[in-house]
């Protein structure tokens, strides 16, 4: 059961209620922000041109992590069981 629409431009008491549900009730889960800006706008020129000098040999923008791991042995001989 819902009500009929309310005048442009003015939210809904129920709206402000209760956000993120759907129509049967359940709840949603928050939405991921969007990847492009809504209502036809464009993103800023430094956000779009996003440019960085890095030595990275797969030409990442940033430090990426690398995962490693070091382990101590007691000898030349091998390593413990883990």
């Amino acid at each position: 059961m819902s009500s009929p629409p309310g005048p442009p431009g003015k939210t809904s008491s129920l709206s402000k209620i209760a956000p993120h549900i759907d129509l049967d009730g359940h709840d949603l889960p928050p939405s991921p922000a969007p990847s492009s800006p809504r209502n036809g706008r464009k993103y800023a020129l430094s956000t779009e041109l996003v440019y960085t000098d890095s030595k990275d040999q797969y030409g990442a923008s940033s430090m990426p992590i690398y995962q490693s791991a070091t382990f101590k042995q007691s000898s030349a001989g091998g390593g413990s069981e883990y």
